[in-house]
C-alpha cells in the first residue's frame, strides 16, 4: 500500500504540474520520505518486502511481488527529482522483480489474496519499466516492460458479456471483455 500510494501521490504532483497547478508543498518531500525510508530497507537483490513493522524500520515479510510498487515510485522519483538515487534504486528492483515476469510467477501484491498468483502486481512493474525506459533509453527494459505486458494480458478474456440484472439488463450495455485479477 505504501509503494502504492507512493507512485498515485507522485502521478497526482505530475498530473497538477502540467496543468499549472501546484500541488500541496508538503506532498513531494512527505513521499520523498516514504522512499528513503523504503530505501533503507531494501535488500541488496532489489527486493523491497510485502509488510512493514508498524513500531520499528523494518520490513516483517520478504515474499512477494508487491515492493514493486516501490520500484514504479521510485522511477516516478527520479523523474520528477532528477535525482539518480532513485533512478538506479528503481533498477535495481525492476531486476529483482523481473524474475517473478519470467516465471509467470507474479504473486503476493493484493491484500485480499494473500501471497496468491496475481494479475495486478505486474501493472506496477510495467509502470516502473516505462518510466525507466522514458529516462534512460534502456531496451533491455523495453524488453522486460513487454514482458510484463505479456503477463498481464495472459489473465484478459475477449469475450461479451451482457448484464443479467436490472438496471443494466436489457439495454445497450456489454463489456468487451475483462480480466481474472488472482488465482484465488
Amino acid at each position: 500500500n505504501n509503494g502504492t500510494a507512493c507512485y498515485y501521490i507522485l502521478k497526482t504532483i505530475d498530473f497538477l504540474r502540467k496543468r499549472g497547478d501546484e500541488p500541496k508543498e508538503n506532498w513531494l518531500p512527505m513521499v520523498l520520505k516514504v522512499l528513503d525510508n523504503a530505501i533503507a530497507l531494501q535488500r541488496a537483490d532489489g527486493n523491497f518486502g510485502y509488510a512493514y513493522s508498524e513500531k520499528t524500520p523494518q520490513v516483517d515479510i520478504w515474499e512477494g511481488f508487491a515492493g514493486c510498487w516501490f520500484a514504479a515510485a521510485c522511477a516516478y522519483a527520479a523523474k520528477l527529482t532528477g535525482e539518480k538515487k532513485y533512478l538506479d534504486v528503481a533498477e535495481k528492483a525492476v531486476n529483482y522483480y523481473y524474475s517473478f515476469v519470467q516465471q509467470l510467477n507474479c504473486y503476493g501484491t493484493p491484500m485480499d489474496s494473500w501471497l496468491s498468483v496475481d494479475q495486478e502486481g505486474v501493472l506496477s512493474f510495467i509502470r516502473a519499466c516505462r518510466l525507466l525506459n522514458e529516462q534512460t533509453g534502456d531496451v533491455e527494459i523495453l524488453q522486460m516492460m513487454n514482458d510484463g505486458a505479456e503477463y498481464e494480458y495472459l489473465w484478459r478474456y475477449g469475450f461479451k458479456a451482457r448484464p443479467e440484472f436490472p438496471p443494466l439488463k436489457g439495454g445497450h450495455w456489454n463489456s468487451c471483455g475483462g480480466s481474472v485479477t488472482s488465482v484465488s
